[in-house]
This record gives C-alpha cells, sequence and structure tokens, in this order.
C-alpha cells in the first residue's frame, strides 16, 4: 500500500527532513527554486514537463480568514511561478488554525509540494501521496479529517483522477475533502494540474501541440474531475502554451458551456459562503485568465459563436451568470464594432506561447474590428471579432478585454 508521507504534522519552517539535506546545501538563490510536476505533453497523458516554482523566504503569516460552515473557498493557480501574495491567499484561507494537507498524487509523491509552503512559520504541513490502494484506507481518511485546507500539486492529472476517483467512483478521501469543502468551509487549492481537476472533467495533456492534436485529430485526452465547480471546465497554463483550440473543442465534445483558462503566474479565488453573497471569483497574480461562453448549438464540428473575455489581476467575475467587474484603476477605451475601418489583423502560428493575448490586444487598439490567426500550415483559421457588446479597459499596463466573439475553421471540417 502507498504511504501516507507524514502522519504527523509538521511546522512549515521546520528544517527540511532528511533527503533534502543536499537542498540545504545550496546557494540561498538556488534554494528559491522547487521543481513541481506540469501537466502531461502531448505525447500521451503520462509524460511530464517540471516547471520552477519560488520557494517564498520565511514570512509572517498573514491575517487568517476564518472558516464557517458551509462551503469554502477554491484557490486555482495556473502553474508556473507563485508569488508570496497567492502562496499568502492560500494560507489566509486555511483559518485560524491552520493546517494544510499537501497531495502529491499528481507528481507521484516526490514530496516537492510539502516545500512550496515552507517559510510560512504557524504553518502546519501533512504531506500526503494518495492512489487507488489508500484512497479508501482509514488511516489516509484520518489524516485528511485533520486538515483546514487542501493543496493538490501540479503533474498529471490523470493520476489525479485515477487516485481519487477509481473506476469512475468517489473514493472515501475524496468524499472526505468534499465533505469539509462543502459544509465545513475548508479550502480547497491547487495549481497546474491541481486546478484543472477542479471542474466535471479534466483534460490530461497541456502541451504546445495540444490544440493542433484536438483540432485536426480530435485527439482530446480526457478523465472525471473532481467537481468541486458545477459546469466550469478549468484549464491551466493557458496563454503560455496556446490551448485555446483544444479548449474550445473540449467544451464542445462535453456539453460544458463556460470554461476558465488561467494562466501561468495567476490564479483565480473562488469565493465560499463565508464571502458572502454575490461575491466574484478574482483574478490574482501577474498575468491573464479567460472566460469563455459556449453557444448552446456548439460541437466539434461547428466550433462557432463561442465568446470570450480576457482578464487581468484585479478584475472579478462570475463565469455562470456572465457578470464582469474590471479593476476600478482600468479606464475603458474606445470600442466601435459597428463598422469595418481596416483589414483584419493577421497572425500565424496562433497558437505560439503568448500570440492570442498579444492578437487581441492588437485587436481593441487598433481599427480593425476581426483578428484571424493561423495555425498547421493555415489548416486552422481563429477568427475574433469585435461586437457590440466588447468593452476593454487600460491602465497603462494590463488590459481586460469583455465579450470578443471567437470561432475556428479547419480545412476538410
Amino acid at each position: 500500500m502507498a504511504s501516507i508521507l507524514s502522519n504527523d504534522f509538521q511546522p512549515a519552517s521546520r528544517a527540511a527532513p532528511r533527503g533534502l539535506g543536499r537542498l540545504s546545501r545550496l546557494s540561498a538563490v538556488a534554494a528559491l527554486v522547487i521543481a513541481l510536476a506540469a501537466c502531461a505533453g502531448t505525447d500521451g497523458p503520462r509524460r511530464g514537463a517540471f516547471p520552477d516554482y519560488r520557494l517564498p523566504e520565511p514570512a509572517a503569516m498573514p491575517e487568517p480568514i476564518a472558516q464557517r460552515p458551509g462551503r469554502g473557498a477554491l484557490i486555482l493557480h495556473g502553474g508556473g511561478y507563485a508569488a508570496r501574495p497567492t502562496l499568502d491567499r492560500i494560507v489566509a484561507r486555511a483559518g485560524l488554525a491552520p493546517a494544510l494537507c499537501v497531495i502529491d498524487t499528481a507528481s507521484e509523491g516526490d514530496g516537492e509540494s510539502g516545500r512550496f509552503f515552507r517559510g510560512y512559520e504557524a504553518l502546519k504541513l501533512r504531506a500526503i501521496t494518495i492512489d487507488g490502494t489508500n484512497a479508501d484506507a482509514p488511516a489516509t481518511i484520518e489524516a485528511l479529517r485533520g486538515c483546514s485546507a487542501y493543496f493538490f500539486g501540479g503533474g498529471d492529472p490523470q493520476r489525479l483522477s485515477e487516485a481519487f476517483r477509481p473506476g469512475g467512483r468517489e473514493s472515501a478521501a475524496l468524499a472526505t475533502i468534499r465533505e469539509r469543502f462543502e459544509r465545513r468551509g475548508a479550502t480547497v487549492a491547487g495549481s497546474s494540474a491541481g486546478a484543472m481537476i477542479a471542474g466535471p472533467v479534466t483534460l490530461c495533456e497541456c502541451g504546445q501541440s495540444s490544440s493542433i492534436a484536438a483540432l485536426l485529430q480530435g485527439t482530446l485526452f480526457q478523465a472525471p474531475g473532481f467537481d468541486f465547480v458545477d459546469g466550469v471546465l478549468v484549464d491551466a497554463h493557458f496563454f503560455a502554451r496556446g490551448l485555446l483550440g483544444r479548449h474550445l473543442y473540449a467544451l464542445a465534445r462535453n456539453g460544458v458551456r463556460i470554461g476558465v483558462g488561467i494562466d501561468e503566474e495567476t490564479a483565480v479565488i473562488v469565493p465560499g459562503d463565508g464571502d458572502g453573497d454575490g461575491a466574484l471569483w478574482e483574478v490574482v497574480g501577474s498575468r491573464a485568465v479567460a472566460v469563455i461562453e459556449a453557444p448552446p448549438d456548439a460541437s466539434t464540428d461547428a466550433l462557432h459563436g463561442f465568446t470570450l473575455s480576457l482578464l487581468s489581476p484585479g478584475d472579478r467575475f462570475d463565469p455562470l451568470r456572465g457578470t464582469f467587474v474590471v479593476a476600478p484603476e482600468r479606464r475603458p477605451m474606445h470600442i466601435d464594432a459597428s463598422e469595418a475601418r481596416a483589414q483584419p489583423i493577421a497572425a500565424s502560428d496562433i497558437f505560439a506561447s503568448n500570440r492570442i493575448p498579444e492578437l487581441l490586444i492588437r485587436l481593441v487598439r487598433g481599427p480593425a474590428t476581426e483578428a484571424v490567426g493561423t495555425a498547421a500550415h493555415r489548416s486552422i483559421r481563429v477568427t475574433f471579432r469585435e461586437t457590440d457588446t466588447t468593452e476593454a479597459y487600460f491602465d497603462g499596463t494590463n488590459y481586460s478585454i469583455l465579450r470578443v466573439s471567437a470561432g475556428i475553421e479547419r480545412g476538410g471540417v
């Protein structure tokens, strides 16, 4: 049976355990970097990449947020570097007596995620590896019940799905986390694979070529998610890896109406019941989040009529109601989609890293009302159009772009 890595809580500031001694001898700069597995590549759901995460320096505990009965908060990080403000949000929402269970299942239990939080002196950490052999074990359930918050690390989302939903059923481990999250106000957080698992389905690879593979070959690795958010497909590494094509295909294939694509170095805070009625999802970090609405008649053969919004840190939204509240420091930009004033903006290699937000910014800044990006020797054509409901805001650094029409055409489809 796979072991629970630590049956007893450890202070987050405790010295590194045996086996990590070499790390303590590295330079101060190197000690700030931690490798945490990312979602797998396009060659199959089992091959992973390993982006770097920054380890926080010793830090004062953030002001705790008391947990109340009812649904807790979700904190979903898109991968890449996690800045201290995002980590502070997780630790603060662990409550007045913070005890964080760090679940390393997606990275095969390499123990890296626990070091992710070292430096918070009053935070108690418990590193747990769960697989199909111990997901129903009494010792596992007892360990999970002692936590006020849960963090799912990065790696392969399929490992998370298979461990916590063996054969498609809900394991006792997942049922325990769900009960504490939905009824006792416990916080659930995750990064990369740990964020992608939050919806009804998780996509199990996110390589740079996955959009082209989905659109031209119908290749889409997916597995049951944890259903922590209803009716929303959650994605990570979104713009950094050009995942829009794959994401639209997955929305249509699964009949899911709403998608949230979180870029690297960025997180979304999904409020809990303790945040009050009407509380909105919040974008934090340093990059962007895509909110996508699929049309009722979306199909994998006709990827048209989608609506895409690009949000920046400080923006808030309700994806299910289509509500957006732009950060107050951003001022409106003039948008006039009533007449075609210029030739469409053209871009090649549309699924290259960060190409899509760059194209959207060019669209709202210039006179054109349409932008077209191509891929795979122009056999894929992605079109963005301004509409009468499109809005754009800018604060000198970041853009918020609301309700741009998006669609995809493919040769032979």
